[in-house]
């Protein structure tokens, strides 16, 4: 939607970054207190597939 410029997107700094997007602009939030909560939900009786296993990692590692 936002690359057809026909929405808007609310998300983190770095994504904006990834996009590099023409027309693409990004608007901080003027509070510097905001904390955005991360989940990740599972199947209890099922092993994490190896490629959700290396993106909790990422996110782990990425927020310590």
């Amino acid at each position: 939607m936002c690359r057809l410029k026909r929405g808007i997107s609310v998300t983190i700094d770095f994504v904006h970054e990834d996009m590099n997007t023409e027309g693409l602009v990004m608007i901080p939030f003027a509070e510097d207190d905001m904390i955005w909560e991360i989940g990740l939900l599972t199947l209890k009786d099922r092993a994490m597939e190896s490629s959700v296993e290396k993106f909790y990692k990422y996110i782990e590692n990425y927020n310590s």
